[in-house]
């Protein structure tokens, strides 16, 4: 979907950013908006997560596509296991365009293939599990919820995720650090 509005410079900020979900849809989707230049000319990312990882870590995380990890036999006559690996990357493996995010999903619908949603059934055991939880909550009022009017960065606690010293970078700042490149 090519756009002709100028995208402004925006910071995407991913929470769990080296989890199952952002590895295998978030991130490859916003690789594919960037294929198709509906991506803003001057955009950061910025992964957060509880696992440490670099710079370098992250950016080889994403380009990995599917690692599998595993002891096998050294060929040989003994049982000796080594570590193995094996690695798939969709780029490589296919020529194909991937099809945009909502794609697969509307012809799905237009197609009457359900397999990628909740049956009726599902949805309603759903909701008899969070109704109890939705009627109970206006009982309990909330204490020390971190709360921030629309417009602004975010609640200042928000820093206190961070180890001393650190801080959420604001969009300004990462728009001046690459101004100063």
């Amino acid at each position: 979907m090519k756009t002709n509005v100028q995208l402004q410079p925006t910071v995407f900020a991913i929470f769990g950013g080296s989890g199952d979900l952002t590895w295998r849809k978030l991130m490859p989707s916003l690789f594919d908006l960037f294929l198709d230049s509906s991506m803003p000319a001057d955009f950061s990312i910025i992964a957060l997560d509880r696992i440490k990882l670099t710079d370098k870590e992250l950016h080889q995380h994403f380009r990995e596509g599917i690692v599998l990890r595993f002891q096998a036999k050294q060929p040989g006559t003994k049982l000796l296991l080594q570590p193995g690996t094996m690695r798939f990357n969709y780029q490589e493996s296919f020529t194909i365009p991937i099809p945009d995010a909502y794609e697969t999903l509307l012809w799905d619908v237009m197609n009457n293939d359900a397999t990628l949603f909740m049956r009726a059934d599902q949805g309603e055991a759903a909701w008899q599990i969070i109704m109890p939880i939705l009627d109970a909550r206006p009982g309990y009022p909330t204490v020390d919820f971190p709360n921030y009017a629309a417009g602004t960065w975010g609640p200042e606690e928000a820093n206190g995720l961070f180890n001393p010293g650190h801080h959420w970078p604001l969009p300004t700042e990462l728009i001046e650090k690459k101004v100063k490149k």
